[in-house]
């Protein structure tokens, strides 16, 4: 009886708390993708926006959440929005062009696709500027990348199943309530694959696999999946917040990624540590001095004006990002890729970055970052054995992330 009670207990808490779990979980998901997109709600204040989004409208995240549609609409398009909206929320008219405001002030057509309802009344537009052409495009287009979102109990037994999750396995939401979420895994193998992310999670706060999955109708998909623990206040494990998405298209492309140049399988040899950084999804919150040095931001710009981690990524690198991060997440820190940062003056730097997610909800991660091209010489870094050096003031801040990280050099 008194499990009973225990279980009946976390369901309750799980329905009660986890929808806003899984949204703060969806928004760390949504910050590592080269697509641009918005969550809004019913009443379509942008409720939180990418880095990608961030970058098309040209405004902090913060800065656009809260915000309407129509307060970047451009001002005879503005009556039409309300209108469009409710057109979307009514007959779930899902793609559409939404001329906006450019940062030049004049007219910008972005086409859109939006998924209805991936939590209750919390619903993605997908973003691209029709203007856009090449591989900044490949990585920008929005695209019908759909969010399967769930709660399971301790054992993995579906708590809630949402709309998002509906379209994506073809599970109606009193079909898939009550079973386990191995029913979606077509064998043994991925089965024990589920044991163990379950098991990750509970111990390290989140895990994550990529393998193939089984729909209703029986067609498999290649899926990405990530669980994040759940816990009450007083730290207790209630259950998990599940989020799947169809990776079948992606898994060719981030392959064809993974053996092109632009990932490395080891730290080249010839370079040395230019800089560590550490943020909170796309603010840049600590930096060492060599790496402010490396992007020529002054220490005072870091802790007086802020810095963003997408203002430091040019636009042919965002489906390489997009694919790093999926790494750090996937095993906790990414294979080092070659890529190139954007100086506070335009210009560009070549650099091999290793990224760590060291939280899912919300997102923190941490940059290791090394010059690859006219790189000081290492008696610039001052090293000891078995451990790194950091002189007073090359770091701001001595946060956990910033610990783990000179541990992890």
């Amino acid at each position: 009886m008194n499990a009973q009670n225990s279980q009946d207990q976390s369901k309750e808490w799980l329905l009660e708390h986890g929808p806003q779990e899984l949204e703060r979980l969806l928004q760390a998901v949504l910050y590592l993708s080269s697509t641009p997109v918005l969550l809004a709600d019913n009443d379509h204040p942008c409720r939180h926006a990418n880095s990608a989004a961030s970058k098309l409208l040209g405004l902090p995240c913060e800065a656009i959440a809260g915000q309407n549609l129509d307060d970047f609409a451009t001002p005879t398009f503005t009556p039409l929005i309300l209108e469009r909206w409710q057109r979307f929320l009514q007959a779930d008219e899902r793609e559409g062009t939404l001329p906006l405001m450019g940062d030049d002030g004049g007219e910008r057509e972005l086409e859109y696709s939006a998924q209805k309802d991936v939590l209750p009344c919390r619903h993605l537009l997908l973003l691209r500027d029709k203007s856009i052409r090449g591989c900044e495009a490949e990585g920008a287009a929005a695209s019908n990348q759909d969010y399967a979102l769930s709660l399971l109990d301790l054992e993995g037994n579906i708590v809630a199943w949402y709309a998002g999750a509906e379209r994506v396995f073809g599970y109606k939401s009193g079909e898939a309530h009550g079973g386990h979420v191995s029913q979606f895994h077509p064998d043994e193998g991925t089965v024990c694959k589920l044991r163990d992310v379950l098991k990750r999670a509970a111990r390290e706060g989140h895990g994550c696999a990529e393998c193939w999955q089984v729909k209703k109708d029986g067609t498999r998909f290649w899926a990405n999946c990530i669980l994040l623990a759940l816990k009450d206040e007083r730290g207790t494990l209630q259950g998990f917040a599940s989020v799947v998405r169809d990776f079948s298209e992606r898994r060719e492309r981030d392959e064809k990624l993974r053996r092109g140049s632009g990932y490395r399988q080891e730290l080249l040899a010839e370079s040395v540590i230019a800089g560590v950084v550490s943020g909170e999804f796309d603010r840049i919150l600590e930096a060492n001095g060599a790496f402010l040095e490396l992007v020529g931001y002054s220490r005072a710009e870091l802790v007086c004006s802020g810095m963003r981690w997408a203002e430091l990524s040019p636009p042919e690198s965002l489906a390489l990002a997009e694919a790093a991060n999926e790494d750090g997440i996937l095993s906790g820190a990414s294979t080092p890729v070659q890529s190139q940062l954007m100086r506070k003056d335009g210009s560009r730097v070549p650099a091999l970055v290793t990224l760590s997610v060291l939280e899912l909800a919300p997102l923190r991660w941490t940059a290791l970052v090394q010059k690859r091209e006219g790189s000081p010489p290492p008696e610039q870094v001052e090293w000891v054995e078995g451990e790194s050096r950091f002189g007073d003031g090359d770091m701001v801040g001595r946060s956990k992330a910033i610990e783990q990280i000179k541990g992890q050099i």
